[in-house]
């Protein structure tokens, strides 16, 4: 496994894909739990500051905190209910879409 992550170190590099798709325009969303125990949540923060620093409009990222969230948002596998944080996860990404999807609507000065 050290091996193959040596071997594909480009293809992995978080950094360097948050700071292409920033360069790039593509708008990102971060939900990230509080009480994530996988991946901490000064992780989401670091994401959010590497795009800033490399996107040409900063304000294209949105980073939502989970309150109490952990990894999977309390959700369980095999799949047994929504949670409450599951479904703050779930409002902070459809509103997301909503307001990105309405950005790249054709305007009539298009």
């Amino acid at each position: 496994m050290a091996r193959d992550l040596e071997e594909n170190a480009a293809a992995l590099d978080i950094e360097r894909a948050v700071r292409t798709i920033a360069e790039r325009g593509t708008p990102l969303l971060i939900v990230h739990g509080t009480a994530d125990d996988a991946v901490p949540l000064e992780e989401g923060h670091r994401i959010r500051g590497w795009y800033r620093e490399s996107a040409f409009d900063p304000t294209r990222v949105v980073m939502s905190e989970v309150e109490g969230g952990n990894h999977t948002f309390g959700a369980v596998h095999p799949f047994a209910g929504w949670t409450p944080p599951l479904e703050e996860a779930y409002a902070a990404t459809e509103k997301f879409v909503r307001i990105v999807a309405r950005a790249s609507e054709p305007t009539e000065e298009s």
